[in-house]
């Protein structure tokens, strides 16, 4: 058997860059014994590889000496000798681990590493890349040092940042590695805060809601007291955050001050200190960042609303123009009114931020609902007019979420009036039976003969009636059934829901039909079956074509790249909508390109249809309207796959001019 301190030495040896020889005296050194005692190990080692057929060791005078050894024989030689025989850490285990050392030392060596995952230098600088980009995407810098082994550079805000991160990432770890001991969340909490005591958070944190009638979601609580515990943590180590400067927002309110006031209050009584100035707006930082589930009651939520008229005018008005796009009346849905409202306060705030987070649900969003994330790009024009913003993917996706849980609560259940030529017994038995037989389909009126005027001031998607109505129905259609509702009639029924769901899916336009003098295609800007080799030359030459022609500016290129970095423009069917900053758009325009063959996008996916956007959503262009539109017309074609395929085999460049803009003109529809 090999000693420890033997095992010691052949890392030392696997360790000299190019296998370089290695003296007695410095391995004495490095080990803090004497240089015979080194002599004696040497020859240990080398008969035990001899007889184990794990490599030689070889000696020269004046030189040293070196191994040669197979690092992946060894180390699993290794773990048998210490009772390890499992096998080799996965990559993943080795990147969470040095990711979590990192995190706690800010430095550690090469040699510790070692040590504690049981592999070499080289397993070691295979996962490193791994490591590296899970910093660089929390704004960290993470190398090598000589002399010191992996090291990573920050800033207090972002180290706390990234802390947040990896407890989730730690969750996330453990689920999908199928860890032998899942440890309990608290518990992990704790380890990560060295066991700090966050009762006086939770009682602040309970404090505001009682107070406010506010009631943070789970993670939103759980994200407000493991930051507001690191900054009590680091306020005692003196380790005080500065907040990066970012441009101050119409919708910050006074309200989100009163609340850190209180916060602020409530931390110092209980841990007994003093927070200084640059901790109480960390403070501010993670309230705002903190989503909100839901109100008490609704005088709290109607007090919130108030206390932030701004982001409920901001609210609106994109509300107004999704509901443009997808054609449907948002501002009848509370539910999503209200939700939209207090998902854009903590959305806004941390995109002012940067903060990098990850979505769980990203990629069934993108499949589930391809349009409706289409439709929520329309938002990152405006965030970037309105708000100076520029939307991630991530934030896209609890839109989408949002506006997908609106679209199926209006497609699925569908209102009705009643009108009956009988009594009121027998209006309320129609009405009965019908609700018992259709469950998703609520009556919102029974009318006789004698108030169908009253009609056409309820909104409903259609009419049930016992007798034919040629008047009064307001555009609404009518299905004619018998008092008693027998089968036939419930079928009828169900036959109508089925065509107005399907209606409702359909995006169309509702524009006249007037010739624009300007439109959003034209023959200059479109590509047939172009041959590039990758998405950043197709995005290239779009871009300069736009720019040389007077469309948008340079800037805008760079811009489109950004957003791609942020928020890849790859949609379901070969299709992408790549988009830059509407402040580099001087003119609105769409650019249009097939490619001969596809490209890689983004993850692997590929694409051979690009519709480059330049958008503003500016008055003055007189083009704000058909911008609209034309999100609405995209949608249409992006669900309609024999549309979408008519369009991507067209060879001439003026039948697609006119095919598309005859759409958002709603000259044609699909």
């Amino acid at each position: 058997m090999l000693s420890s301190r033997q095992i010691s030495i052949i890392h030392l040896l696997q360790n000299q860059t190019g296998k370089q020889y290695i003296t007695m005296k410095q391995i004495a050194c490095e080990l803090g014994v004497s240089s015979k005692t080194v002599r004696n190990d040497i020859e240990r080692i080398r008969e035990y590889c001899l007889n184990h057929h794990l490599g030689e060791v070889i000696t020269k005078p004046h030189a040293g000496v070196k191994i040669e050894m197979e690092e992946a024989s060894w180390e699993q030689h290794r773990r048998e000798l210490e009772g390890l025989s499992f096998g080799l850490l996965p990559e993943t285990d080795i990147s969470y681990t040095i990711i979590q050392l990192l995190l706690k030392r800010k430095t550690v060596t090469f040699y510790d590493l070692e040590k504690k995952l049981y592999v070499g230098r080289s397993t070691i600088e295979k996962v490193l890349p791994i490591v590296k980009q899970w910093f660089q995407n929390r704004n960290i810098l993470c190398e090598k040092k000589r002399g010191k082994g992996i090291e990573i550079t920050y800033t207090e805000f972002h180290w706390r940042m990234a802390m947040w991160h990896f407890l989730d990432y730690s969750k996330q770890y453990m689920k999908k590695e199928k860890t032998e001991k899942i440890i309990p969340e608290d518990e992990l909490i704790d380890m990560l805060l060295d066991g700090f005591n966050r009762n006086g958070i939770e009682q602040g944190i309970r404090s505001l809601e009682k107070e406010h009638g506010i009631i943070w979601g789970y993670e939103a609580h759980l994200q407000m007291a493991f930051l507001l515990s690191l900054s009590i943590i680091r306020i005692r180590k003196k380790k005080y955050v500065h907040m990066m400067e970012v441009v101050t927002s119409k919708i910050d309110s006074i309200y989100d001050f009163c609340l850190m006031e209180e916060m602020v209050a409530c931390l110092e009584k209980y841990y007994g200190l003093q927070i200084p100035g640059e901790e109480k707006e960390f403070i501010l930082f993670v309230i705002r960042i903190s989503d909100i589930q839901s109100f008490s009651s609704e005088l709290d939520k109607q007090k919130f609303q108030i206390e932030n008229l701004e982001l409920s005018y901001i609210t609106m008005k994109l509300i107004n123009l999704l509901g443009e796009i997808i054609n449907m009346d948002l501002k009848s849905d509370s539910f999503f009114i209200d939700h939209f409202f207090i998902q854009l306060r903590s959305s806004i705030q941390r995109l002012k931020y940067h903060i990098f987070w990850s979505h769980p649900l990203l990629k069934q969003v993108k499949q589930k609902y391809p349009s409706i994330y289409a439709a929520i790009y329309a938002a990152g024009v405006f965030f970037n007019k309105e708000l100076g913003l520029e939307i991630n993917e991530n934030e896209m996706c609890c839109m989408a979420l949002l506006l997908g849980g609106a679209l199926e609560r209006n497609i699925t259940i569908l209102t009705a009036c009643v009108v009956c030529n009988y009594g009121i017994g027998v209006s309320q038995l129609l009405k009965e039976r019908i609700e018992r037989n259709i469950t998703d389909l609520k009556i919102l009126e029974v009318f006789s003969v004698r108030d169908m005027p009253k009609i056409r001031s309820i909104q409903c998607d259609f009419i049930i009636s016992t007798l034919a109505l040629e008047e009064f129905t307001g555009g609404k259609d009518v299905v004619v059934v018998e008092h008693l509702l027998p089968a036939y009639d419930v079928k009828k029924i169900g036959d109508k829901m089925q065509q107005i769901r399907k209606d409702k899916l359909k995006t169309k336009s509702s524009c006249n039909v007037l010739q624009l003098q300007k439109e959003l295609f034209n023959k200059e800007f479109i590509w047939i079956n172009e041959q590039v080799e990758s998405k950043d030359q197709i995005i290239h030459n779009m871009c300069k074509a736009l720019m040389d022609a007077g469309y948008v500016t340079e800037e805008f290129e760079r811009s489109v790249l950004e957003h791609e970095e942020m928020a890849p423009t790859n949609l379901e069917k070969g299709v992408a909508i790549p988009h830059g900053f509407a402040k580099y758009v001087i003119r609105p325009v769409v650019a249009y390109a097939s490619l001969s063959e596809p490209v890689i996008w983004h993850s692997n996916e590929k694409v051979d249809m690009v519709f480059m956007l330049a958008f503003n959503l500016d008055e003055a262009s007189g083009l704000k309207e058909e911008t609209i539109k034309f999100y609405g017309v995209f949608l249409d074609l992006l669900d309609n796959t024999q549309e979408l395929y008519k369009v991507k085999h067209m060879i001439d460049k003026k039948e697609i001019v006119k095919f598309i803009n005859q759409k958002i003109r709603g000259e044609i529809s699909l």
